[in-house]
């Protein structure tokens, strides 16, 4: 019985009220989508949303915080030339519907059209989708096709391509190399496992690192075998690519002794990673600079890095060489690039064009910060003074943050130029940003569902599934989760994973929570009788927390059986303790006070989660699966990171569901997750037969 996965929807939620934002959230988790949100209240919250990396995929404005206007907020949403979808609700006439739309707002909704609000957000994701799509691959494409002129041109080269550290195609000179036939198969190895034991660490670092920073160029040189006794000495020149539709970097590799390898590659290569690795404050040329700047458009695509270019011109310099001459422009030219020189720290690239012009290439991509350079910058510049004191000195300037929407650089040039050119217009000795000129542009699936579930009560036509949630830190208790399934009239058994999204907030799903909780405790009472102390998590649908006599119910019933009421879990979601807070709140105190044990499950998508824990002081946390890969992976996953901490802090046991395999539990252990679930365990069941004395 194969688990429901669902793909991430990123969201940002301006409104005044945190209760709105998350009812908004609320409406995509019903649908069937994971989400991750952030409430955005100001203009300091929204240039932080995308200090983080995070690519968003959709900006839903409801109601507008006082301190913020609509015009401001889509002037910030132009300065981070970031990609991403808007979407007002707003019971706006036509005529107000079209102002709105000749701001780019992408859609308006009335209030209360969720199901519209879904669909034009799905189709804005969409869209947005592609274009994402497009221009990654067309990065990735006009680097393949050089790669692939180059393996043309020089099919002697050992060529591999590495993704996450290993190998997935080596050509036939590669096995060469090594000593081994044409059809050896490198696929699946790690590049590292082939470095000599003492180039491994320094290897298997090195290449991560090209991986996480989204270096352009490297070389790595080490001693590469696939027999201890024969280390062959190699010299690979490393680059971002492509390969099988996904990023990867390719290695061309040379025996370090080659004469292949001419002095001058050598030195270019060298020089160039040199720029990348530790940028310079020296002046570079504008071919330098160019490099640099299609390299940043790879990074900011992949999201390893943020970056501003801005366009500076030296305000009335050809005045000043009509009438003071050629040698007091130049004077003044040079003084401006020595005081850009001097102003900058040294992670920050400048490039002289001539004629007073100059290309800055800023490591950051924060407006405030930006703003805070040029000030600096024009500031210190006012203080000086040249020849007789009668020439001010002041400059015009143009910014363009290199956002997602992946433009080359020489695109990037003419932006930022046009920027500089509004701030000439509007009388120099300023900073103005790029403005895109502005084009102006003239319930049936739940129902359908509810009879399905009714005809499969109605026909017992339900089945129990069961899958364990193991330890990691040697519990006693063996615990599983209650899972369940549908058959309907033609045969086809629908998980309940992949509807109950749907209906757990209908008064039918009453019946279900019902049903789950007495066939769990017949199967509970059976097999506590073999004197194993067998826990079993149900999870209940939103209607249970609105309905007063089900505690209740549930405490007599349980009593009726002779089960202790730790035996069973009452788990509920974190969208349906948001969707009826007040309700929650009451129902976990009940619960806790009947004795029994409680969860959250699919925690972590909400606007603030942690919020959660004060509403629901739940036993156990279920992580939202979406975060499990995070959790897995080394340098991901920050922010959930920090909400594991602080529920630590609580004494909150955490479970982490659908880990694929062992190799993260160490990593999961660290992050202080208690307990694990997933198909490598052992898939969902009918019976309740997993062996925990394996636990780890």
């Amino acid at each position: 019985m194969e688990q429901y996965v669902r793909d991430v929807t990123r969201l940002l939620i301006v409104d005044a009220n945190t209760e709105a934002a998350d009812h908004l959230v609320n409406v995509f988790r019903d649908s069937g989508q994971t989400t991750r949100a952030q409430h955005i209240t100001d203009i300091e919250a929204l240039e932080k949303a995308f200090l983080e990396k995070k690519k968003w995929d959709l900006l839903i404005i409801s109601q507008l915080p006082d301190q913020l206007t609509l015009d401001i907020l889509l002037e910030s949403l132009e300065h981070q030339n970031a990609d991403i979808p808007i979407i007002i609700i707003d019971d706006a006439d036509g005529y107000e519907q079209v102002n709105y739309l000749r701001k780019e707002v992408k859609a308006v909704v009335p209030s209360g059209q969720q199901d519209m609000l879904l669909l034009k957000a799905n189709q804005e994701i969409e869209n947005l989708y592609i274009r994402r799509n497009y221009r990654r691959m067309s990065i990735a494409l006009n680097e393949s096709e050089r790669q692939r002129r180059m393996l043309l041109d020089d099919e002697i080269d050992a060529i591999i391509y590495l993704n996450d550290g290993v190998i997935r195609y080596a050509n036939p000179a590669f096995a060469d190399l090594l000593g081994k036939p044409k059809d050896y198969v490198f696929e699946g190895m790690t590049f590292a496992d082939i470095v000599t034991d003492t180039d491994h660490e320094h290897a298997a670092a090195f290449i991560e690192n090209m991986e996480e920073t989204g270096q352009a160029l490297g070389v790595l040189q080490c001693s590469i075998s696939l027999e201890p006794d024969n280390p062959i000495a190699i010299r690979a020149i490393i680059k971002p690519t492509s390969y099988d539709g996904t990023f990867s970097l390719s290695m061309q590799i040379k025996s370090a002794d080659s004469s292949v390898i001419e002095a001058v590659e050598k030195n270019s290569v060298e020089e160039e990673q040199d720029s990348l690795g530790s940028v310079s404050i020296e002046l570079k040329t504008k071919s330098e600079l160019l490099t640099l700047l299609e390299i940043s458009v790879q990074q900011v695509a992949s999201g390893k890095a943020q970056l501003t270019l801005v366009h500076v011109s030296i305000d009335g310099l050809s005045d000043i060489h009509k009438d003071k001459g050629i040698r007091v422009s130049q004077k003044l030219e040079r003084m401006v690039g020595d005081q850009i020189v001097v102003t900058l720290s040294t992670e920050h690239v400048v490039s002289s064009l001539g004629g007073g012009v100059f290309l800055l290439l800023l490591h950051t991509g924060s407006e405030t910060e930006v703003n805070g350079i040029t000030a600096k910058l024009l500031k210190e510049l006012s203080l000086l003074s040249l020849e007789d004191k009668s020439i001010n000195i002041s400059l015009s300037m143009g910014a363009i943050i290199l956002g997602d929407t992946g433009k080359n650089a020489d695109t990037l040039m003419v932006r930022a130029k046009e920027a500089c050119a509004q701030s000439e217009k509007n009388g120099g000795g300023q900073l103005s940003y790029y403005k895109p000129r502005k084009v102006k542009t003239v319930k049936s699936v739940e129902k359908h569902l509810a009879i399905m579930l009714r005809q499969a009560m109605k026909a017992d036509a339900l089945k129990l599934y069961y899958q364990p949630i193991v330890s990691l830190k040697g519990a006693e208790s063996c615990y599983y989760e209650v899972l369940f399934s549908m058959t309907d009239i033609r045969g086809r058994e629908h998980q309940a994973s992949s509807f109950r999204s749907k209906l757990d907030n209908d008064p039918l799903w009453k019946r279900v929570d019902r049903w789950q909780f007495l066939e769990v405790s017949k199967a509970l009472l059976a097999k506590r009788k073999d004197g194993q102390d067998i826990r079993a998590f149900i999870h209940l649908g939103g209607s249970a927390l609105i309905d007063e006599k089900f505690i209740p119910w549930v405490n007599k019933a349980i009593k009726e059986t002779d089960l202790p009421t730790s035996s069973i879990i009452l788990d509920v979601s974190e969208v349906n303790i948001t969707r009826y807070a007040k309700d929650a709140a009451a129902f976990f105190k009940a619960a806790k006070q009947s004795g029994f044990v409680t969860s959250v499950s699919e925690f972590g998508c909400s606007v603030s989660p942690l919020d959660i824990i004060e509403t629901a002081d739940a036993d156990f946390i279920k992580l939202d699966s979406s975060f499990t890969k995070d959790l897995t992976t080394e340098g991901r996953g920050d922010d959930i990171k920090e909400v594991l901490v602080k529920l630590a802090e609580k004494h909150k046991q955490v479970i982490v569901p659908q880990v694929q395999n062992p190799n993260g539990l160490a990593s999961l252990w660290h992050h202080s997750v208690d307990f694990v679930q997933g198909e490598f365990l052992q898939p969902p069941e009918e019976t309740m037969d997993y062996s925990f004395d394996s636990n780890f």
